[in-house]
């Protein structure tokens, strides 16, 4: 099996897109977890470029492989590109919101409330924790960079509120 050029063009592009996507979201102190929202917002954009980009690989790709493998393989390509994908847009919707537009100095101040700490730290494992703040009702989840809060913990930073409504702190 060989590259051709337009094997190379793509693959780069993805890489780039991907690295890009990943490295916009690894800044930031504490961030806001926005992953249901950008479940939400850009599930279908995640899957439409993760069917273009599975049924190139798939498909285009090797055109002579059984009917079985094909379907297999744009199956489970689809469902691994999409949550790159996701992953890869999450950031990107972090960097819009920290660069563009009006930024707005905020204090959170709350109690932690509930701990969602992986049992093992891997690469790109996050800790969240979920803060009640003392003046809202509504529970924010943030994404912290050490498992060091206990529940019951008091929470208070100085953080900003970006053009997109997520709170972030380098």
């Amino acid at each position: 099996m060989f590259l051709t050029k337009t094997d190379l063009k793509v693959l780069i592009g993805f890489l780039m897109f991907v690295l890009g996507g990943i490295s916009a979201s690894l800044p930031y102190n504490i961030v806001e977890d926005v992953s249901d929202v950008t479940i939400q917002k850009l599930l279908i954009p995640s899957v439409m470029f993760a069917a273009a980009f599975s049924y190139y690989a798939v498909v285009v790709r090797e055109p002579k492989r059984q009917v079985w493998r094909i379907i297999l393989g744009l199956i489970v390509f689809l469902y691994m590109m999409t949550l790159v994908f996701l992953a890869s847009l999450q950031g990107y919707l972090l960097l819009w919101n920290s660069g563009v537009g009006r930024q707005t100095n905020v204090m959170i101040s709350g109690e932690v409330t509930k701990l969602d700490y992986p049992k093992v730290k891997k690469l790109l494992n996050s800790y969240v924790i979920e803060v009640t703040p003392s003046d809202r009702e509504q529970v924010l989840r943030m994404i912290v960079p050490t498992n060091v809060y206990k529940v019951g913990d008091s929470f208070n930073v100085q953080m900003k509120k970006g053009s997109l409504d997520i709170l972030y702190s380098f």
